[in-house]
């Protein structure tokens, strides 16, 4: 039976919020059952997230998604997450932020954890399996929503699980199991295969491909190259014009050894052509002038100037295929601002302390699982509940500290707008209080940027001292507070471009008003050109 997207079946604003446990549980039917409803479930309603709900089926299975690019995004997440990366792509790429979620094209809105709850259902009844354990809970997919509504929730940097399943190449999470005394016998098969007439493409770094653990017929597996062409068509909208995406291709060495990078490459210039996508080489030009050999972390140009050029987006891969991906797609690690992924175990949110530090140089992408294989955890681990995750919670702590590349599983609007440093919920008031919406503050209280307003008059902002950025490195910001509205030598007026710079911001404003006796300081105004530059 082919998937069936149905129609839209309604956007209401009434979706009562209720534990995501309950969207994973479905009534078992016999196959004599004719009603297909009945074996749907609907996870947008247990969130409580405004979309158009359709339908997404296989088999006698459905579920109930958010069409794509309907999951209503507050304003106000929209507004702060496009000024955030604007802002942060100023600075040379390698300390610049690009919020991320983790395997972001395995969602439930193709299909990804279709069936989730009828295993889960199934689960319940194989209790001897394991009976020590805590969790019965079958989640295959790492996110909720589409490409596009992801991007349209912040996201600037999208990994896609890319291997070749079925001839072509797919989003499909699997790979990643490396077991050499079965890969010896698959290559021992694969030679006696050939030597006969066939060619097997299989081994332990496609285990999970076919057939899927996904929860989805591995023929239902999307193609790599329908993934590239959502996000090229939200890049095509005249609203995103300026925004630059990094693509990160979570793939395995076997493409390599199977001859089919040059069509990676093929499908990956079919979609975004030539002159959009900023290539290793286009390193070398447009990097800081007179800079050769290994590129250091100030060598790399701001993403903002690459946009100027024309550039749009930026492909990395996890393996390096050497010269058959060099002409599009850089390879993860020194290659690219020494990229590398700490655990979330590793970065001490509460403390900001990391081995290396936050916003040295070195690209920092963290990502955090919620799959959850009934008892076993996302790294098939018995009654491990993955935690630490990038929660709410915890991804702002991150956030916080500089940390360049959160990638959090299951992305809301609440958990994107928990990734929010900028504008406070509501910010900017439209046209300001008496027509002066162009000045800015930051607020003593939590950090945020308001406009006047709520209280707080034209007059009372600019009363404020003015913020000045001292010429520092990155990750050791200072301000000074100038009460007379002049900056003094070696510093300039402006606004922080990434949260360390916000959080050195706030405690200035805090210690000034200590200072002062605890007498009333709400924040410091900020330079706002390059708000809307």
């Amino acid at each position: 039976m082919h998937r069936q997207a149905c129609t839209r079946v309604e956007r209401s604003s009434e979706l009562v919020a209720r534990p995501p446990e309950a969207s994973h549980r479905v009534r078992i039917f016999s196959s004599r059952t004719t009603d297909r409803r009945s074996l749907t479930y609907s996870l947008a309603r247990s969130l409580g997230v405004k979309c158009d709900i359709v339908e997404w089926c296989d088999s006698d299975v459905c579920s109930e998604v958010c069409a794509r690019g309907t999951v209503d995004v507050p304003r106000w997440i929209d507004n702060a997450h496009r000024l955030q990366h604007r802002l942060s792509t100023t600075l040379p790429m390698c300390y610049a932020n690009f919020f991320g979620t983790h395997n972001s094209a395995i969602t439930l809105a193709d299909g990804y954890g279709n069936q989730d709850p009828l295993f889960s259902g199934l689960l319940e009844y194989v209790e001897w399996i394991a009976p020590e354990a805590t969790s019965r809970t079958i989640r295959t997919n790492d996110q909720y929503f589409s490409l596009t509504d992801q991007l349209n929730m912040g996201v600037r940097m999208v990994e896609i699980d890319t291997h070749y399943v079925l001839g072509s190449l797919r989003v499909a999470h699997c790979g990643g199991l490396h077991v050499d005394a079965l890969d010896k016998l698959v290559e021992a098969l694969n030679y006696v295969a050939k030597t006969l007439g066939y060619d097997v493409r299989w081994d332990t770094e496609t285990v999970g491909c076919n057939p899927s653990l996904s929860s989805i017929p591995a023929d239902y597996q999307r193609s790599f190259v329908d993934a590239l062409l959502e996000i090229k068509s939200w890049m095509d909208d005249p609203r995103n014009g300026r925004e630059f995406l990094i693509i990160y291709l979570d793939d395995e060495p076997d493409l390599l050894e199977w001859g089919v990078v040059p069509q990676l490459v093929d499908e990956i210039r079919r979609v975004f052509g030539d002159d959009a996508v900023f290539k290793p080489t286009d390193r070398d030009m447009h990097g800081r002038e007179g800079a050769a050999g290994a590129a250091g972390p100030a060598d790399w140009p701001p993403v903002a100037s690459l946009v100027d050029r024309g550039f749009r987006a930026m492909f990395v891969s996890s393996s390096d295929y050497g010269p058959a991906m060099a002409s599009h797609v850089f390879a993860r690690g020194l290659d690219v601002c020494d990229w590398r992924e700490p655990g979330l175990r590793e970065l001490h949110a509460s403390t900001c302390e990391l081995e290396g530090g936050f916003m040295e140089g070195s690209l920092l992408r963290t990502p955090s699982c919620q799959i959850q294989y009934g008892p076993l955890s996302c790294d098939f681990a018995l009654n491990n509940d993955n935690k630490p995750v990038l929660d709410e919670a915890l991804l702002r702590n991150v956030v916080n500290c500089g940390l360049n590349v959160p990638a959090p599983d299951l992305l809301t609007p609440a958990r994107a707008a928990a990734a929010v440093w900028t504008w406070a919920p509501g910010f900017p008031v439209e046209g300001g209080e008496g027509g002066c919406g162009d000045v800015v503050y930051v607020a003593a209280s939590d950090g945020r940027w308001r406009t006047a307003g709520e209280g707080t008059s034209c007059e009372d902002v600019w009363r404020l001292p003015l913020a000045c950025r001292v010429d520092a490195p990155p990750s050791r910001p200072e301000w000074v507070l100038a009460d007379d509205g002049a900056c003094p030598a070696g510093t300039t007026a402006a606004c922080p471009r990434h949260p360390r710079e916000n959080v050195a911001l706030v405690s200035a404003i805090r210690e000034r008003r200590e200072q002062a006796g605890g007498a009333l300081l709400v924040g410091a105004r900020i330079r706002v050109d390059e708000l809307t530059s």
